[in-house]
């Protein structure tokens, strides 16, 4: 006995139907791109469904006339990453989604990489790609061995519909930033995986952290706190997370943004108390583990900290 619950049951080598859901907003040109090189994937996903949030240019004109093929949802307003996606996801009819972003490009066997990644790990609910510069290629370590991480980047992964359909899809009320760390700590709870593999690259342009990603990226992780930690960690980690990030974002010039979002984070925590469901001891304890091994720069075996966490739970 592990104390996690029983996985429900995956499919083998069969067929699996992939779809790909990309957001977008205002971005016509990278989107294309994307598109493009979808085109050219060695074995292409089922469906692509692209969720346009209330763009202003002319997205939509262009999807009609160049991608009929591709199924598109226009949005009224712009619903962020999270509330995006999670319309693509309700709307998208694979047993593995793929979401990238729409200034994200790959290589022709991508989409062929991450069904295999996913057969490979069945345990495993989100295949992370590893995410890469498409000018300079830092961060690309194609020599490194698939590994368990905790959390992971929501525009160049894998999910699993399985998993999504047991835990729950993204808060779409996050807009943005931290909300694969909230669907993480629910599918690992749920004794599911998170798999970076490094043969998987998927290159986006390395952009500056902006005031108002160190906004909502504090706003939320706090947030994160309180939905899904036992109540004392949760204030603990809130209150570091307070204290901590707003002096890390000074010298981006954003610290009064984080600031800002700590104070928003707190403000708007009752709501997230009332829907709170703590994780497992056991789960915590992973955390703790994978954000050691990531900090070291380790590759930790697929299996090794999953078992240590089982005995977590056995005490």
């Amino acid at each position: 006995m592990t104390g996690f619950p029983p996985m429900p049951p995956q499919p083998g080598n069969e067929q699996v139907r992939v779809s790909l859901v990309v957001v977008t907003r205002n971005r016509r040109a990278p989107l294309r791109s994307l598109l493009a090189s979808i085109a050219v994937q060695r074995v292409p996903p089922d469906e692509i469904v692209v969720v346009d949030n209330a763009s202003t240019d002319d997205t939509l004109a262009m999807l009609g006339r160049e991608f009929a093929h591709v199924r598109v949802l226009p949005q009224p307003r712009n619903l962020g990453c999270p509330g995006g996606r999670n319309v693509g996801i309700k709307a998208s009819s694979g047993d593995i989604v793929i979401c990238l972003d729409d200034d994200a490009s790959c290589a022709p066997d991508t989409v062929a990489r991450f069904i295999a990644a996913m057969r490979l790990h069945p345990r495993a609910a989100v295949i992370a790609a590893t995410v890469a510069d498409p000018a300079t290629g830092e961060g690309n370590v194609p020599t490194a061995s698939p590994r368990q991480v905790f959390t992971f980047s929501g525009g160049a992964a894998a999910l699993r519909r399985a998993a999504l359909d047991q835990v729950g899809l993204y808060p779409a009320h996050f807009h943005r930033q931290a909300e694969e760390l909230d669907l993480a700590w629910r599918l690992w709870d749920q004794g599911w995986e998170v798999i970076r593999d490094h043969s998987i690259v998927v290159y986006h342009p390395v952009g500056r952290f902006s005031p108002a990603s160190a906004r909502f990226q504090t706003r939320n992780e706090i947030l994160v706190c309180f939905r899904n930690l036992p109540l004392l960690h949760g204030f603990l980690w809130a209150l570091w997370k307070s204290l901590t990030y707003p002096p890390r974002h000074i010298c981006g010039r954003a610290g009064l943004w984080s600031l800002l979002g700590a104070l928003e984070g707190w403000l708007k925590c009752p709501p997230e108390l009332a829907r709170r469901r703590p994780v497992r001891a056991g789960t915590i304890a992973l955390s703790r583990m994978l954000h050691r091994s990531s900090s070291a720069a380790s590759c930790q075996p697929v299996r090794a900290c999953r078992s240590k966490t089982a005995e977590v739970e056995r005490k």
